[in-house]
């Protein structure tokens, strides 16, 4: 697999699962206290590394991938997400994860 520059990472793909569209339609509803200034890469990090800790692994993987929406060369959130697809022996996703 060829390494692509920073400005060809591949695109975000959210997952279809119920609870992972939950938490996506939820984040509407969350304190304003976390919507100040919109949801940003610092938040949804939080958020995901909360959510990994909680074991709720499909949340876990949206949060990551709203951060990486924000800053898409976050080293930190797409380890993050690696690890937690690791955890869902979604390997070859990890991998992908791993290797951007």
């Amino acid at each position: 697999m060829q390494e692509q520059p920073f400005h060809e990472l591949p695109e975000i793909h959210l997952t279809n699962s119920n609870r992972h569209q939950a938490l996506l339609n939820h984040k509407e509803s969350w304190s304003t206290e976390h919507q100040e200034g919109g949801q940003n890469y610092e938040y949804w990090k939080r958020e995901g590394d909360r959510l990994r800790v909680g074991k709720a692994y499909l949340e876990a993987i949206a949060a990551y991938e709203l951060a990486l929406l924000q800053k898409p060369t976050a080293c930190y959130a797409w380890q993050q997400r690696g690890e937690v697809l690791k955890r869902l022996h979604r390997y070859e996703e990890a991998i992908a994860a791993a290797t951007f």
